[in-house]
């Protein structure tokens, strides 16, 4: 329940611009991660969540977006592992910091299904608007996505899948 709860929340946050500034620090991932761990440990608890949240937000909205087959994207499994590090490296400062009021299992629950988490984003997504996955994606970012985001599986025609599942 804590989870979808995350997952609700984390949806209705990106609503607001701040949240995409991840994509827009040009910084590779390992310096922006030092950086943060210079950082006041609460401050960087919050940031790496965050970026967390932002990856697991993006893969499963709008994957296609961090395909490779976008210039200079690394593609989807890169940025699926980014968003499961992040999301550790805030249970490790949640951890040093010792606050109960942290949501340290949910963040560490986020990590360890971010594939299926992005998957149940996504199947939500096509619920809104399964249009844009059979005619706006290119067939080889649905390859990606189907590799990735569905282990190897078929992606669900919304017929075949009526209810959405979240772990």
């Amino acid at each position: 329940r804590e989870l979808k709860n995350h997952v609700v929340s984390l949806m209705t946050d990106f609503v607001y611009a701040d949240k995409f500034s991840v994509f827009f620090d040009e910084r590779a991932e390992s310096v922006r991660f030092d950086d943060i761990f210079k950082q006041d440990k609460t401050k960087a608890y919050n940031l790496f969540k965050d970026i967390g949240d932002s990856y697991l937000w993006f893969c499963g909205f709008y994957p296609e977006f961090l395909s490779k087959k976008k210039k200079s994207r690394l593609g989807l499994k890169a940025y699926i592992e980014y968003g499961r590090e992040s999301y550790n490296y805030a249970v490790y400062m949640g951890n040093e910091i010792g606050d109960s009021s942290l949501k340290i299992r949910t963040v560490s629950k986020a990590s360890d299904n971010f594939t299926e988490l992005a998957r149940a984003i996504f199947d939500f997504r096509n619920r809104v608007d399964s249009r844009k996955l059979r005619y706006a994606i290119d067939s080889a970012v649905i390859e990606e996505i189907r590799k990735v985001i569905y282990n190897g599986g078929k992606i669900p025609e919304l017929a075949e899948n009526p209810m959405l599942k979240l772990i």
